[in-house]
């Protein structure tokens, strides 16, 4: 069996497959809340615990696990955690030959080509040109980000922390918002915004007097709360929000498109989906462009 895993700064999904003929069939998963364990190790050690009765006699012959976070020879060092992953520990600790660690995002992108089509929503149709490099942006407990790059028999990804460079606002209330947040922070990253943390931050920051519930609780995540609010219209300052949090997203999605130039299919997800995809436009299923393996036709 495979073990895989999603290590994020929220919540870890660990999962075994097995896998036949190319084909991944999954046989058990589980998901952890990432700040109830001092070490990744432990987490993994727990998911072998609760997997045992699931492996029968067989046993995992591979694991790989995005992490949030640069890998620096087979070692990364958690963005939004306090945790050093690296692949000699975790062969220790799971007994398998063969580890491989990623960067979240870089996982992210190679997962995009094994997708089906009902999993992508097209905000705005195109023809895609077959092999064009793609970029990949998404939203979490930080703010990721990946470029696709064809090289003539597949596309290879190529990891990025642009979510940690400079936020560049574009209107007049944008530019009060980075004053407001330089108050705060002695940089302001697109991340600090275009993040679950965000969303508070841009609730303050258009109502100081205004909060709810959940701000009082220092454990809690404002974040489901201020999308719930902004989704149903029971609190304006809430929908504010999340109309300014998306032109921000739309914004640096942009500034990305016009770097990485993804003339193939550009990619967002989100661990924010559900507020930045209300919230966008909702076009027939119909429109889904095609993905293709091919390479670039030549000019």
């Amino acid at each position: 069996m495979i073990l895989a895993g999603d290590v994020g700064g929220t919540k870890c999904n660990l999962a075994l497959f097995t896998e036949k003929r190319g084909t991944l069939t999954p046989v058990f998963r589980q998901r952890f809340a990432s700040k109830e364990f001092a070490q990744f190790e432990r987490i993994v050690k727990e998911f072998s615990r609760q997997a045992a009765e699931h492996l029968g006699k067989e046993r995992i012959i591979a694991a790989g696990f995005g992490i949030a976070g640069p890998v620096i020879n087979g070692s990364v060092r958690a963005t939004n955690l306090p945790w050093i992953v690296d692949t000699a520990s975790l062969i220790k600790e799971l007994n398998v030959p063969h580890v491989v660690l990623l960067n979240d995002l870089g996982a992210t992108g190679h997962s995009i080509e094994h997708l089906p089509p009902e999993d992508f929503c097209v905000l705005n149709p195109g023809k895609p040109e077959p092999g064009g490099t793609r970029a990949l942006l998404a939203a979490g407990t930080g703010l990721g980000q990946s470029i696709l790059v064809w090289d003539g028999g597949r596309y290879r990804v190529v990891p990025s922390e642009g979510g940690h460079s400079d936020f560049a606002p574009h209107t007049e209330q944008q530019i009060e918002l980075l004053r407001f947040m330089r108050r705060r922070y002695p940089q302001v990253s697109w991340e600090l915004i275009l993040s679950g943390r965000g969303f508070r931050t841009l609730h303050e920051f258009l109502a100081p007097k205004v909060t709810h519930a959940t701000f009082e609780d220092p454990d809690a995540d404002p974040a489901p709360e201020i999308t719930r609010r902004g989704l149903d219209k029971s609190c304006r300052v809430c929908s504010d929000t999340l109309d300014l949090w998306t032109a921000i997203y739309g914004a640096e999605a942009g500034n990305l498109a016009l770097k990485v130039l993804p003339f193939s299919t550009p990619s967002r997800t989100s661990g924010n989906s559900k507020a930045s995809s209300a919230i966008s436009p909702s076009p027939s299923s119909s429109t889904n462009p095609p993905r293709s393996s091919e390479p670039p036709t030549k000019p």
